[in-house]
C-alpha cells in the first residue's frame, strides 16, 4: 500500500471512530477537530496508538467572527494537513465511514497529479466546485494551497477572516481554488480558468461504484456523469445534526 493518511475533519463522531480501525489497514489517521471537543466521552471510544493523531484545531471563542460552517471545515482540515507529512492524504468527514477505499485509491493512483474527490455535489458548471466529501490528493499540494489561501483571506486589523467572501462561496469551492494554489505555487488572481481545472487537475469519483458506504448530506439524489447516487439508500442516510 502506497503512503496515506486518512485526515477525518469535523465534530467527533461515532460513525466515523468506529471505522478507525479499518482506515488503519489504509495507514496512519489523523482526527482534526475543534478544540471544545477535547472531554467528549466519545474520546473513550478511540482507540489511540501510534497510527492516530489527535490535533485540536482550535478554540472557537479565540476568533472574534467564524462567518459559518464553511470556515469551520476550512480550519480544521488546514490545521490536520499540517500534522501529515504522508505523500497522500484521503480527507473525509467525520460524519461520514467508507468501509472499502480500495478502487478509490486505484483510481487516484492512476495520476495522482489531480485531486479525486466523490460525485456528491460534483459541479463542473460551477466554478471549481468539487465536492468535499470525499477527497483524495498530493497531500503538499493541498496543504500549502489551503494555507496560502487561508492567510489571504485573513484580516489582521480585525484578527479575523473575510467572512464575507468565504460565505458567498461553497465549501466545494474553497478546496477547489486552494488546490490549484498550491499544486501551480500560484495565487488567488492567477488561478487555471475552472473549466480547464476540471479538464486538468479535477476527478470524479462515483461512489457507487463502492460496495458500502454511510454518507451525510441534504439534498438529492444528483447526478454526475450520468450516475446517480440517492440518499435513500440503506446505507446512505442523511442526518441533518452534521450537515
Amino acid at each position: 500500500m502506497c503512503d496515506i493518511t486518512i485526515l477525518i475533519q469535523g465534530p467527533l463522531n461515532k460513525i466515523s471512530i468506529d471505522h478507525i480501525k479499518n482506515y488503519n489497514k489504509y495507514g496512519n489517521v489523523v482526527l482534526s477537530y475543534f478544540s471544545e471537543e477535547r472531554f467528549s466521552s466519545l474520546k473513550e471510544n478511540l482507540f489511540l496508538n501510534d497510527n492516530i493523531l489527535e490535533v485540536e484545531s482550535f478554540d472557537l471563542e479565540s476568533i472574534p467572527f467564524l462567518p459559518d460552517y464553511r470556515l469551520h471545515q476550512l480550519l480544521t482540515t488546514s490545521r490536520g494537513l499540517d500534522a501529515i507529512k504522508s505523500k497522500y492524504t484521503i480527507k473525509t468527514r467525520s460524519d461520514e465511514n467508507w468501509p472499502d477505499l480500495d478502487l478509490f485509491i486505484d483510481t487516484f493512483l492512476k495520476n495522482d497529479e489531480k485531486i479525486l474527490t466523490s460525485n456528491i455535489f460534483w459541479k463542473p458548471n460551477r466554478d471549481y466546485h468539487i465536492s468535499d466529501h470525499l477527497m483524495m490528493f498530493k497531500t503538499d499540494y493541498l496543504k500549502k494551497g489551503l494555507n496560502q489561501y487561508l492567510d489571504s483571506l485573513y484580516l489582521s486589523q480585525n484578527n479575523t477572516y473575510d467572512g464575507k467572501y468565504i460565505a458567498a462561496n461553497s465549501c466545494e469551492s474553497h478546496f477547489g481554488r486552494s488546490y490549484l494554489i498550491g499544486k501551480y505555487n500560484t495565487n488567488l488572481k492567477e488561478l487555471p480558468l475552472s473549466t480547464e481545472a476540471f479538464k486538468n487537475d479535477f476527478e470524479c469519483f462515483d461512489i457507487n461504484l463502492m460496495k458500502n458506504y454511510h454518507v451525510s448530506y441534504n439534498g438529492g439524489p444528483q447526478k454526475s456523469q450520468n450516475k446517480t447516487y440517492n440518499k435513500n439508500n440503506k446505507n446512505n442516510r442523511y442526518d441533518p445534526k452534521y450537515d
